[in-house]
């Protein structure tokens, strides 16, 4: 990536993420005989996508047909329906490199969603896969569509689509499209991570070759050396007062990873063989599966 695009926010989309019953969902009621916006056109990717009557605009534009204009300062006014990949730049990382860049936000797409709604009725937005998770934006989501593959051939920052529109809606979710019944967990077990009285261990990251997120009682083989700090997120040393039963939460955990195509768990910066991110548990979500298991 080039410094250039890093420090606008910019990645390109190579592969198109307007598939599936999620994007049906939204494209049949959002208006058609209007103009399309794209405020954050960049080199003009999503042209190729969709079928639609394009305006698009980029304060660095990469595309013959895009204006340059700063659309975050001055947004174009009079569009009904905007398709896009804004930047994304992180406010802290912003400021540990000391640019000159004024975010609002966590994010800096969040920057551009919040104008993008307040000027359109209709949005729907590559956005990263954490935006989930956070509760800005959510009383117009109509849908939201995690992608479990890469989808930039410059980064392999995790994203989804998020699919908006003028009214209030309990939100639908899909991954790749597939919608999927909300099933979170509530209960909880009170459980003490990284602490070295611990006496379970629980292998939070998938490896590459496949998915391996797994607890076992504390053994030898665990160095608590190399591990046990409280940084630590991949090889975990964590303490339970009551028996926990390894095998049953273990079982629990391949069953709904598979009846919520992992929607639940954090997409981590790189693929497994499969082709699908490596996931991520963390020390809430792992309470909440000991205690509802």
């Amino acid at each position: 990536m080039t410094n250039k695009k890093k420090l606008l926010g910019q990645f390109y989309t190579t592969k198109n993420p307007f598939v599936g019953d999620a994007f049906s969902l939204w494209n049949k009621v959002r208006p058609h005989n209007v103009e399309t916006l794209e405020p954050f056109a960049g080199a003009g990717n999503l042209f190729i996508f969709l079928d639609e009557e394009w305006v698009g605009y980029d304060i660095s534009p990469a595309h013959s047909s895009v204006i340059k204009q700063d659309t975050i300062k001055d947004f174009p006014a009079g569009y009904k329906v905007a398709i896009t990949n804004p930047p994304y730049l992180a406010k802290n990382s912003a400021r540990r490199m000391k640019m000159d860049v004024n975010i609002k936000h966590s994010d800096l797409y969040l920057d551009c969603l919040e104008i993008m709604l307040d000027n359109c009725e209709w949005v729907a937005a590559i956005i990263p896969s954490t935006f989930y998770t956070q509760k800005k934006f959510k009383k117009r989501l109509m849908a939201w569509d995690k992608l479990d593959y890469e989808m930039f051939s410059d980064t392999d920052n995790p994203v989804g689509v998020a699919y908006f529109g003028p009214d209030k809606y309990e939100t639908k979710l899909f991954v790749n499209g597939k919608e999927i019944e909300p099933r979170s967990l509530n209960d909880k077990t009170k459980l003490q991570f990284n602490v070295s009285h611990g006496n379970y261990v629980l292998c939070g990251i998938d490896k590459t070759s496949g998915e391996n997120i797994h607890i076992k009682p504390l053994d030898d083989t665990f160095d608590k050396k190399k591990y046990l700090k409280h940084t630590s997120r991949h090889h975990v040393l964590f303490y339970s007062a009551e028996a926990i039963d390894c095998e049953k939460i273990n079982e629990f955990i391949v069953e709904w990873r598979k009846l919520t195509k992992d929607f639940y768990l954090t997409s981590f910066k790189s693929v497994m063989s499969s082709g699908k991110y490596r996931k991520r548990m963390g020390f809430d979500l792992l309470s909440r599966v000991v205690g509802s298991s």
